[in-house]
């Protein structure tokens, strides 16, 4: 394994104070020799700030800069890459704990899946923990895990994520903070969408599918999430920003009648996670009734990941889980 590559782990923050000691901590253990940190603090009000400076004194490897106005993720994120010198990105969460291996995991991964498909960009995900509180964690895969066939990308990837389309070896996560790539790739696809505060992650994945890229993953969970209530994770936002995603990939779609009823089955699922029972109910019949067969479809896709969706959507209700 070639280990001078260098690798920027980016580390977005903002308003964690409570957290930032772990992730910086977690990033400082890295068993990667050839390491800088970049933290994006996306303009914090508490003593975020005041934390990761105290950690810049003693670590020369960590470079931090602020937005000069709080922007959200995505702008965070596009900081990161532009301050990037590293030849690879693996972007980290500002209240998530990754294994000191995982920079090497990922690492092996994403050039071994290279060398074995030239010209093809790819990114690569690593499973991960969920850690509610009190609770057993949940083991949550990611796309590509399946090392001995091809991993999934293009057109199929994007079917899968915006129609629920089976795709083998196409199913899991694939969260910005279990995700690492080229910078190239990252500037190459513009970054990340700036006007997106949440799914913007699924954005930059799609426009990556949409040039050809392939998502390879590691089934070890290399990543531990702290499953936190913070102001930025909002469902009506997010809802709203799917909303916004679905309209920017409206031509992927075969037809009108499949855009409105993938956009009817979002609806659905938000109103599932907001614990709204007699909307779902009603949201759901109609479903039923106008698109049987599409709706009985993605009922048996959904399945497998029924348990950490309820999960989350207790969770987010503040319901004893």
């Amino acid at each position: 394994m070639k280990k001078d590559a260098l690798i920027t782990i980016g580390l977005t923050a903002y308003n964690c104070a409570d957290t930032i000691e772990r992730a910086l901590l977690s990033a400082l253990s890295q068993d990667w020799p050839n390491v800088e940190i970049v933290v994006a603090d996306d303009c914090s009000t508490d003593n975020t700030a005041d934390i990761i400076r105290r950690y810049t004194e003693h670590h020369p490897a960590i470079a931090y800069y602020r937005t000069p106005e709080n922007g959200g993720v995505a702008v965070a994120r596009n900081l990161i890459i532009e301050k990037a010198t590293g030849e690879f990105i693996c972007f980290f969460d500002d209240d998530d704990e990754s294994v000191p291996q995982r920079l090497a995991a990922q690492y092996t991964r994403l050039t071994g899946y290279e060398a074995a498909h030239h010209d093809v960009p790819v990114i690569c995900h690593c499973a991960r923990l969920h850690f509610y509180p009190g609770k057993d964690p949940i083991y949550v895969p990611t796309a590509g895990m399946d090392d001995g066939i091809p991993a999934p990308r293009g057109m199929a990837m994007i079917q899968r994520t915006l129609m629920g389309h089976p795709l083998k070896n196409g199913y899991g996560s694939m969260a910005t903070c279990v995700q690492m790539a080229r910078t190239d790739l990252y500037r190459r696809l513009g970054g990340f969408d700036a006007k997106l505060r949440r799914g913007e992650d699924t954005d930059l994945c799609l426009r990556a599918a949409n040039e050809g890229t392939a998502f390879v993953g590691v089934a070890q969970p290399l990543v531990k999430q702290y499953m936190t209530l913070t102001d930025d994770k909002n469902l009506v936002q997010e809802k709203e920003n799917w909303h916004y995603i679905f309209e920017k990939f409206k031509d992927v779609f075969p037809n009108d009648n499949a855009y409105h009823f993938c956009r009817s089955w979002l609806d659905l699922k938000f109103l599932f996670l907001q614990r709204e029972a007699l909307g779902f109910l009603r949201a759901f019949i109609t479903l039923l009734l106008r698109h049987p067969v599409w709706t009985l479809k993605r009922v048996w896709w959904a399945l497998p990941n029924y348990r950490n969706n309820r999960r989350f959507a207790q969770w987010r209700a503040g319901e004893k889980i």
